[in-house]
């Protein structure tokens, strides 16, 4: 009798266990995990030089409903209840992520404290605690939305938005699972198999259903929402049960899979920068993950296999998961504590310092207490445990914040009674004042992120959703004059000043503003940051219509004032003004163009949060050839000439060279390019002086 070599015998084996997800360790997973963090890292550091390294998220999804979807089933098999599966999960689930998460969050935290602005400690603690709780990616759609929140610097928690995802799929997705392997607990293995793949499969398809709905109708928030990524983690639970036991993948497929599924991989990291994502792009780093995992861990000679067995790219992958906790605080945090962007060298200190604590993490952290045993209930006291702690440090953070910025409000009006001649704005046209260009006391500027005008305080502005008919309305007592503040955002900069001369000089002020919408005759299909949903566009042709229709008729004077450098317009920029401006015209009553207030960057979108700049003692300033963006509005005066009034309110905010964040004591933007309440207020003396001009024969 022949004896079958070894070679025989493990060809044998092949063909009938090819590839089902084991229960030991893949080197081919791990090399994978190496690719995927290696390229979010890269991307985080470089992003001009790996644009599109983010799909390295997309590459985990793939891996964690690969290994949990077969671990679940695997596990069912075995265990005597589903009680016994689910508890057991989530301990391991527990001990496994929570341990490291919590080490980062909370030094993290910490170093906010210590080196970011106060006007920001608000907004991290509560990143912090959505953080602990899984929900960040929810809090990050929320802002996406939000008008205002959009603008925000990007905080060192956010990076856990993906971990969010994950750790709500790890909710429902063994519940889901193991229900249907229960109610089918009677029907032989082939139907309860076909049927686990039939419902994998379905969510597939409805979640990627759910993704290409997100990218028309709220593209913002589309990128990190659980419904649109959950196909994600579905497809690679997919290739777990469908590629099982009795399936044979031909050898030379197993090799030549993972090498394409590389090159897909790296196609994607190296030219998705600048499609509007996730959308049907996110299909090529799944299907990049996925040939990569078809491979079943093949290590013959040649094959990608056996380059992921080398030894630095199993430590990265092993510690990819620390590494990827890590890395984000760094880059958000180090520029703060070092008072500059990060420089070349700089970098690559700060990837190799990722490298490094995502080890010590791996090795002092996470594999203590992952492998430390233990009852089941001791691994729900840690993550109690870890919660509680963060929970801790979120409430702190938020206290702290909160009285430094009440006290430092109070300054600022008391600022506004005791120093009202010379307050703000009107330090500019006093000659008995000095303007102060540039400085604020204590913490005036981080209670600037809270100072926001009377649109937003009152909550009567209209927001990017759907079309209201909100306004903001303020009536003089002796009011003869009725004026109309009509525009994007921006308009609502000149609210407390119209407001407070109008209380002053007696007329009544009606202000009507919807978010990234201008007072023009068509709708923006763009911002100079992203592309305007068909529904937005919509909703802001209807606003203006029903404000020209409804208001506009009652109002003896209309201000329009617009962020016009915001949006590109195709073609001849100032013709949608033109177009509301000739309507108007035909009323024949006063038409004022109010110019925009100066940028904190430029005119491409580039912008700097006031607060912040001021908090942290920057050089809060702008060149004023830079900060003043007058095109738009200096092609409607040359049109109409004297038919309309054009206000400038510039030397309200600059000298002869630079434009200022803040004047006369008073912080100027509670944000990247909206004006204080209290600095909108102490424009009431201007503001007067425009309207009455405008209105006198």
């Amino acid at each position: 009798m022949t004896v079958p070599s070894t070679t025989t015998r493990r060809a044998h084996r092949e063909r009938q266990h090819p590839i089902a997800p084991r229960t030991g360790l893949r080197t081919d997973i791990q090399g994978l995990r190496a690719l995927a963090v290696i390229l979010v890292v890269v991307f985080h550091l470089w992003p001009g030089r790996l644009a599109g390294g983010f799909i390295g998220v997309d590459v985990f999804f793939v891996i964690s409903g690969f290994l949990i979807t077969g671990h679940i089933v695997r596990s069912a098999r075995h265990d005597r209840s589903v009680l016994t599966t689910l508890t057991g999960f989530y301990a391991r689930r527990i001990r496994r992520l929570m341990p490291a998460a919590t080490a980062v969050l909370l030094v993290t935290a910490a170093a906010v404290v210590v080196w970011m602005p106060v006007s920001r400690w608000n907004d991290m603690a509560r990143e912090l605690l959505a953080s602990a709780l899984a929900v960040e990616n929810w809090v990050l759609a929320g802002n996406a939305v939000d008008y205002l929140a959009a603008e925000s610097a990007p905080s060192p928690f956010q990076h856990f938005w993906s971990l969010s995802v994950e750790e709500q799929f790890y909710l429902f997705w063994p519940v889901l699972l193991l229900a249907l392997l229960a109610v089918l607990r009677r029907r032989g293995e082939s139907v309860r198999r076909a049927a686990v793949i039939g419902l994998v499969a379905l969510v597939c398809v409805l979640s990627f259903a759910a993704m290409v709905w997100l990218m028309s109708a709220a593209p913002a928030a589309a990128y990190f929402v659980t419904p649109g990524r959950i196909w994600q983690l579905a497809a690679g639970g997919l290739l777990a049960l469908v590629v099982s036991d009795d399936r044979t993948i031909p050898r030379p497929v197993r090799f030549a899979a993972p090498w394409a599924g590389l090159g897909v991989i790296l196609v994607a990291a190296l030219t998705l920068g600048d499609v509007t994502y996730p959308g049907v792009w996110a299909l090529l780093p799944v299907i990049g993950a996925i040939l990569v995992l078809l491979g079943g861990g093949e290590e013959g000679r040649g094959s990608l296999g056996s380059l992921a067995r080398v030894r630095p790219i199993q430590v990265v992958g092993d510690a990819s998961y620390s590494i990827y906790l890590w890395h984000w605080p760094l880059v958000i945090l180090v520029p703060y504590a070092i008072g500059h962007e990060l420089r070349g060298v700089e970098k690559v200190i700060l990837f190799a310092v990722s490298l490094l604590l995502g080890w010590l993490s791996l090795r002092w952290v996470e594999t203590p207490l992952r492998t430390g045993g233990g009852r089941r209930r001791v691994a729900y006291a840690l993550g109690l445990a870890c919660i509680l702690s963060i929970g801790a440090a979120a409430l702190g953070t938020s206290l702290a914040g909160t009285a430094r910025v009440e006290q430092a409000q109070q300054a600022v009006d008391a600022r506004l009674v005791s120093a009202a001649p010379c307050a703000g704005a009107r330090a500019t046209s006093n000659p008995d004042c000095s303007p102060t260009w540039g400085e604020v006391s204590g913490d005036a500027g981080a209670a600037a992120a809270e100072d926001r005008p009377w649109p937003w305080e009152d909550d009567c502005a209209n927001g990017l959703g759907a079309f209201a008919t909100t306004v903001c309305r303020s009536d003089s007592p002796d009011g003869d004059l009725d004026v109309l503040l009509w525009g994007d955002s921006h308009s609502g900069n000149w609210s407390d000043a119209l407001r407070a001369a109008g209380e002053a000089g007696g007329f009544d002020v009606t202000v009507a503003m919807r978010h990234g919408c201008p007072s023009t005759g068509e709708a923006p299909d763009a911002t100079v940051s992203r592309e305007i949903p068909a529904a937005e566009q919509a909703a802001c042709d209807a606003r203006n219509a029903w404000v020209e229709e409804t208001l506009v008729p009652e109002a003896d004077v209309v201000i329009l004032a617009n962020m016009t450098s915001n949006y590109p317009f195709d073609g001849d920029a100032a013709a949608p003004y033109e177009e509301t401006i000739e309507a108007l015209l035909a009323r024949d009553e006063p038409v004022i163009v109010l110019e925009d207030v100066p940028l904190t960057g430029d005119s491409i979108g580039n912008r700097v949060d006031g607060p912040e700049c001021l908090s942290s003692g920057g050089d809060c300033r702008n060149p004023r050839d830079r900060a003043l963006y007058r095109s738009v509005t200096d092609e409607l005066e040359a049109r109409f000439g004297d038919r309309i009034t054009v206000a400038d309110p510039a030397d309200n905010f600059c000298d002869a060279r630079y434009c200022y964040f803040a004047a006369g004591g008073l912080p100027v933007y509670f944000d990247a390019s909206h004006l204080t309440g209290s600095f909108s207020e102490s424009l009431d003396s201007w503001i007067y002086r425009v309207v009455s001009d405008a209105v006198t024969p």
